[in-house]
């Protein structure tokens, strides 16, 4: 926590360039690890928000959104059936289609700005982010390895049978596994973050540092690479420090990957010139 506070200053990189790189790095650890911990708290907090919306949701819509669905049935890729065209609305904001026929999945596509596409052999969807922009993402998934899948209404609810399994949808189960995963992801999103920033990081660390060996000879600052790598490190941390003070702040900043690279570049300068005095 110490050489966190310390990176602020300056004149402190001395002592950080002359360091051992192994203590260096037991200090990027410790960071990412705090980054980490920062990221993992934002994010669950608002899974913690979401997943009663969702349970809401889900028990307000569970009938609304099964209640004409057709038997679904997929063997290889290829729908068995229904064998003609389905479509449903949600909200009028939603569509789900079923298209048999391969020749009208991308006129579909064009006509509707958020939508699920069930086609021979692939699941496509559509979702538009800015409409007045007209930006669109597009995903497309290969359901040839699909050897079998069949979705279809029971007395109970509804019924999913895929290979060696079934499984019994109902209104009930479904919020309550929801739940469940809310309540147990605390711990993957800490592992997912902490080898992301580790990762992320190190990659700044090492494109930074050709940055660093350019100021290093333009300044005649004479760091060697091993004093680079450390400063590097430490000068990381007020950019990062400050992209996570941003990250609670509900503005977007324009330019922001252009004002985090010149904090680094600041702050790698400033140590710098420390090292010749």
């Amino acid at each position: 926590m110490l050489g966190i506070i310390k990176s602020f200053n300056p004149r402190a990189y001395r002592g950080f360039a002359r360091q051992r790189v192994t203590r260096t790095i037991g200090f990027f650890i410790v960071v990412t690890l705090l980054i980490s911990v920062v990221m993992t708290y934002q994010s669950y907090s608002f899974i913690n928000q979401v997943v009663p919306e969702l349970g809401r949701w889900v028990e307000n819509n569970f009938d609304t959104i099964f209640s004409d669905i057709p038997t679904i049935e997929i063997e290889n890729g290829k729908i068995l059936s229904p064998g003609e065209f389905y479509m449903k609305k949600l909200n009028n904001k939603f569509v789900f289609i079923i298209e048999p026929e391969v020749e009208q999945v991308y006129p579909i596509l064009e006509r509707y700005e958020n939508v699920v596409v069930l086609a021979q052999k692939r699941l496509l969807m559509k979702f538009t982010r800015n409409q007045a922009l007209e930006e669109s993402q597009m995903k497309t998934y290969n359901l040839g390895k699909l050897s079998y899948f069949k979705l279809e209404q029971t007395s109970e609810g509804i019924q999913v049978s895929i290979p060696d399994h079934i499984l019994l949808l109902t209104e009930e189960n479904v919020k309550n596994t929801i739940e469940k995963v809310a309540s147990s992801i605390y711990p993957l999103l800490f592992i997912f973050f902490f080898f992301y920033y580790n990762g992320a990081k190190l990659i700044q660390v090492f494109l930074f540092s050709l940055f660093s060996l350019v100021l290093n000879n333009l300044m005649h600052a004479g760091c060697s690479y091993s004093e680079l790598f450390n400063i590097g490190v430490y000068a990381l941390v007020p950019p990062t420090v400050l992209a996570l003070a941003c990250s609670f702040i509900p503005v977007h900043i324009p330019f922001f990957a252009l004002i985090y690279i010149m904090a680094y570049g600041v702050f790698l300068g400033l140590a710098l010139k420390a090292m010749k005095g």
